[in-house]
């Protein structure tokens, strides 16, 4: 190696590096500092979840057109508000509700990691939902917003299956992954919207 060679400066890319490296050194630890100050300040955050009485959070919807009314799930069960979220008071179950969707009529169903359960009172009584899908593992799940005996859900073995009678029985209408299913009532119709491999996805003819 001649001396020219030896005493070569560094590529230019690495100071850029450096810098890249230090800004997001910093941003992770903004971001550290944030989370720390929320949970150890009385902020309103924290005040919420000492009033929710919950460490985890899964499904949240509203009741109809009342925004005044909503069901908070969480691993070990149902909340219910209908003051906007002032107060809260636990239904009558401790099913993991990883996905909830109420209806108008007073029904509510749970759908979870082997959980499928409804309600016909508004949550306080409830009663397992015989299915014949494949797995009850069920990750995502939604409800027609006109027709609540019409729901979908993701199976965690996969695919987007589709029920017109109350969750009974069931039909595969997608073989790849819908994540998120949510159905949507507009003008047109009901719309299902979801996520897959390529984004966002939606369809017109229940899936």
């Amino acid at each position: 190696m001649s001396k020219r060679q030896a005493s070569r400066p560094p590529p230019a890319r690495q100071p850029r590096r450096r810098i890249w490296v230090a800004g997001a050194i910093a941003v992770v630890a903004g971001v550290i500092a944030i989370a720390l100050y929320l949970t150890s300040s009385g902020s309103r955050n924290q005040t919420a979840w000492a009033r929710l009485g919950s460490e985890d959070v899964h499904s949240l919807s509203f009741v109809g057109d009342d925004l005044d009314h909503l069901l908070f799930g969480h691993h070990g069960g149902l909340s219910e508000t209908r003051d906007g979220g002032r107060t809260w008071r636990r239904l009558p179950t401790s099913a993991d509700a990883m996905a909830m969707r109420p209806a108008v009529d007073g029904s509510i169903v749970i759908a979870g990691h082997e959980v499928f359960t409804a309600s016909r009172d508004g949550g306080q009584t409830w009663q397992p939902i015989a299915a014949d899908l494949p797995s009850l593992d069920i990750h995502g799940f939604t409800r027609d917003p006109v027709d609540p005996d019409r729901m979908w859900a993701y199976l965690a073995t996969g695919g987007l299956w589709e029920s017109t009678d109350a969750g009974a029985h069931w039909t595969r209408v997608r073989d790849d992954n819908v994540l998120f299913p949510l159905a949507v009532h507009s003008d047109g119709g009901t719309r299902l919207l979801g996520v897959d491999a390529n984004g966002l996805v939606a369809s017109t003819d229940g899936g």
